[in-house]
């Protein structure tokens, strides 16, 4: 039985290593949730011209990301006010 995988662009890892630990922890633990069977926390899919993409909410950063079978792909992330701006 494969597992699910999560991969980040490195355009979403370069910002996700410039947070300090503890931001960086709170994502951590909320891209975890993916991981979960349904997935948890604040989710929602995107509609519009970002069509195909979902929204993880945790506190106020936005991770965008898509799933591609057993692959869940963190695109961005973002600080709330800049997200849709800069996808």
């Amino acid at each position: 039985m494969e597992h699910t995988r999560i991969k980040m662009s490195k355009q979403a890892e370069k910002y996700f290593n410039r947070l300090d630990n503890i931001t960086q922890g709170r994502i951590r633990e909320g891209i975890g949730g993916l991981l979960e069977e349904p997935p948890s926390g604040d989710i929602k899919q995107l509609r519009g011209e970002f069509k195909g993409l979902n929204r993880l909410q945790i506190g106020g950063f936005r991770i965008i990301y898509f799933t591609d079978g057993k692959l869940i792909k963190i695109t961005n992330i973002f600080p709330r006010g800049d997200v849709y701006k800069r996808i």
